[in-house]
């Protein structure tokens, strides 16, 4: 007789599949694991990519920023340290100097700019002109005797054109100015209506002014207005000497510049008018 086979220990290990039919097993129909997430549309595979696009983007933005910040530090340094430009330390104190003066007092007369000669300058002469105007604005603007107004006159041309196109027209919000493509002459006009103006900014700024005038004082015109007797030409080539500046007089500038090109330009023009001039 043959010998009955040993008997099955229990702890001997159940039988189990290969590791081969395990994976098989595993696997999707559609070739990925069990564990593994649906695979993206091609929509949403574009969004993913845009949106790594945007953000690599956003870093580099984010770099160039800060290398302008260092850029812009650096430079103010340099010109702190060439005396071009006050420190905040000293801009405060100029600050508190200023506050410490008191109030702005303005001298009641008006500057008014003859920007009547456009046709006798170079375009580099136009750019000059202008640079020229806004710092005579900004400087009325920082004096602590200001001029109550400013005109600007003849406003036509190219200079009209490129202060169009500055800033959005910035010009016309210049406070306590006043804009006109028509001649001086208008000041003082009676008969007819003249031209309107081509912009009319605040008479008055508030904080400039803080009160130095009278508050109880009628507003200023809409319109420039002027005795023709009140007003004078400023010109070198006149023989009249200006010995003081008088409040309620208006005095014109020739708004030009031509490296003294043209002899007794508006010294003819103050004459044309029959306007005084020193």
């Amino acid at each position: 007789m043959s010998e009955p086979a040993p008997p099955v220990s229990e702890f001997a290990p159940l039988p189990c599949a290969s590791t081969e039919t395990s994976a098989i097993k595993a696997e999707k129909p559609d070739g990925g694991s069990s564990g593994d997430a649906p695979p993206l549309s091609k929509n949403a595979q574009k969004k993913a990519k845009k949106a790594e696009l945007m953000k690599a983007r956003k870093l580099e933005r984010r770099m160039r920023e800060r290398e302008a910040r260092k850029d812009k530090k650096r430079k103010r340094a340099e010109r702190i340290a060439a005396g071009e430009e006050l420190s905040d330390h000293e801009q405060a104190r100029k600050r508190a100097k200023a506050a410490a003066a008191g109030p702005k007092k303005p001298f009641d007369a008006r500057v008014l700019i003859d920007l009547g000669f456009d046709d006798k300058m170079s375009d580099k002469e136009v750019g000059s002109l202008i640079s020229q105007l806004s710092y005579s604005y900004s400087t009325n603007r920082r004096s602590r005797t200001p001029f109550t107004s400013i005109l600007f006159t003849s406003l036509n041309g190219r200079t009209k054109a490129r202060m169009d196109d500055m800033n959005d027209a910035g010009y016309r919000r210049w406070a306590a100015t006043e804009w006109w493509q028509g001649e001086f002459n208008d000041l003082w006009v009676e008969n007819g209506q003249p031209a309107d103006p081509v912009a009319i900014a605040p008479q008055q700024d508030a904080a400039e002014v803080q009160d130095a005038q009278d508050p109880d004082a009628a507003p200023m015109s809409t319109r420039a207005r002027a005795p023709k007797a009140s007003v004078v030409y400023l010109t070198a080539d006149s023989s009249d000497v200006l010995e003081e500046l008088k409040e309620g007089e208006t005095y014109i500038i020739g708004g030009i510049c031509d490296h003294n090109r043209y002899k007794n330009l508006c010294l003819d023009k103050a004459n044309h008018y029959e306007s005084s001039h020193a």
